[in-house]
């Protein structure tokens, strides 16, 4: 994201607001992904659920909780989104894209 705005011409200011975008969104994709191998159905996740659990993965659900790891997912998407707000250009696309990461089922 960020090499596509350096080239695309991204003010100093909105390099910034993004890295912190990122900053946040990047690990709520990855909470959410833990999340969903344990509460989501295999046919829908493409792969068998469970999985990091059987394998003993270091899971943001193995280490915060369940409960732990979704107050975890809603802050940093709620930083990403905050982060956007200081942008004077239109921030609709990245903003949807973090509820996506959020709010996916598989």
């Amino acid at each position: 994201m960020l090499a596509g705005a350096i080239l695309g011409g991204a003010t100093e200011q909105q390099r910034t607001i993004l890295e912190e975008y990122i900053y946040h969104a990047g690990p709520a994709f990855q909470i959410k992904d833990d999340i969903l191998n344990i509460e989501g159905p295999t046919e829908e996740l493409g792969k068998t659920a469970g999985k990091d659990a059987a394998c003993e993965k270091n899971t943001y659900p193995a280490l915060l909780k369940m409960k732990g790891a979704k107050e975890k997912l809603q802050d940093h998407y709620l930083r990403a989104i905050e982060a956007l707000s200081k942008s004077e250009i239109d921030t609709s696309l990245p903003e949807a894209f973090a509820s996506y990461i959020t709010y996916r089922s598989k």
